[in-house]
């Protein structure tokens, strides 16, 4: 597996995704909606969660 991927579980298909960090890739929270996902990390005592979206597979995303 590459070193760049952040998030391998096919269960985060379609959603926001954050991470306590970019060396500890534990995910502490994951939604549809981005804004409640980085409050729900912080809540959990990340005060700065690393936030991604992974995108649904064989889909192009553009941004």
């Amino acid at each position: 597996m590459s070193p760049n991927v952040l998030v391998t579980n096919a269960k985060y298909s379609g959603k926001h995704v954050a991470m306590r960090s970019f060396t500890d890739k534990t995910v502490v929270a994951s939604g549809n909606d981005a804004g409640k996902v980085y409050a729900s990390a912080q809540k959990k005592g990340v005060q700065n969660p690393v936030m991604v979206f992974v995108p649904k597979k064989d889909t192009t995303y553009i941004f």
